[in-house]
């Protein structure tokens, strides 16, 4: 009866966090093997209440200008601009704009200024996909970029949240796995024992 609660428990934990953990977007920005490379497994966005300011623009792809602050990952592509005025100001004093030497993914998403960057046409609460842009040789110094958390609140509750750090973070999904694989050995483990 009791592994049977502590399933249903787990289970029910795993439903609710889920979609909590797709109603956002956040991009991870590294240091990695003398490149910086600035990725997201993707997520989804609720636009409603942003206003669009600009559709079809472009195409644009991976890029970041610290002191605007402005980050896009993924492709080359037509994107459109939600303004959601809300702008946690730069992310580092690079004022030179760079564009990546690479990218991966088919959608390209970000943030500029106090706007959130999708796709051209993108469908408000669709899935991103994961995408990526790296940039060759760089470094935080060389793009002038701060360590930090930077977080741009969308009027339906949704975020984009950018992350520099020098420290990959294991994904709130790999936690929750973990913890799941330790209860199912710690069961295992009394049900032998009885």
């Amino acid at each position: 009866m009791r592994q049977i609660l502590l399933r249903t428990i787990g289970a029910l934990a795993a439903l609710l966090l889920a979609p909590v953990l797709q109603a956002s977007v956040v991009i991870t920005v590294v240091e990695s093997g003398g490149d910086v490379v600035m990725s997201s497994p993707g997520g989804t966005l609720d636009l409603t209440g942003a206003n669009l300011d600009f559709n079809n623009i472009g195409p644009l792809g991976g890029f970041v200008q610290p002191t605007s602050p402005e980050l896009f990952i993924g492709p080359s592509q037509l994107i459109d601009v939600y303004d959601v005025f809300d702008n946690p100001g730069s992310i580092g004093s690079g004022f030179n704009p760079t564009s990546a030497d690479a990218t991966t993914g088919t959608d390209t998403y970000g943030v500029s200024g106090p706007a959130i960057i999708v796709p051209d046409d993108y469908v408000s609460g669709a899935l991103l996909s994961a995408s990526s842009a790296t940039f060759v040789g760089k470094s935080f110094v060389s793009l002038k970029l701060n360590e930090g958390s930077y977080v741009w609140d969308l009027p339906s509750s949704d975020t984009l949240t950018v992350n520099v750090t020098s420290v990959v973070p294991i994904p709130a999904a790999a936690w929750l796995f973990g913890s799941g694989l330790l209860g199912m050995i710690g069961i295992a483990i009394r049900k032998k024992a009885a």
